[in-house]
């Protein structure tokens, strides 16, 4: 009977253990993709800033003409 609780003892610790695994895992994939959505963002940004001011060039340009 010792042994059997033993053995489910440490059937439930590893379980525990590959999902605490799992969990980090998950958490650092999670602050990877954040990363990259903050980047994506920033970026995005950046070119819808360029854009804006090259259609404002092609609008002082074209009024000139």
């Amino acid at each position: 009977m010792a042994r059997e609780t033993e053995t489910a003892s440490g059937q439930e610790l590893a379980a525990r253990s590959a999902l605490e695994a799992q969990l980090r895992e998950a958490t650092l994939a999670r602050e990877a993709n954040e990363a990259s959505f903050t980047e994506l963002k920033a970026a995005r940004a950046e070119l819808e800033s360029r854009l804006g001011r090259e259609i404002e060039s092609r609008r002082v340009m074209e009024a000139r003409l």
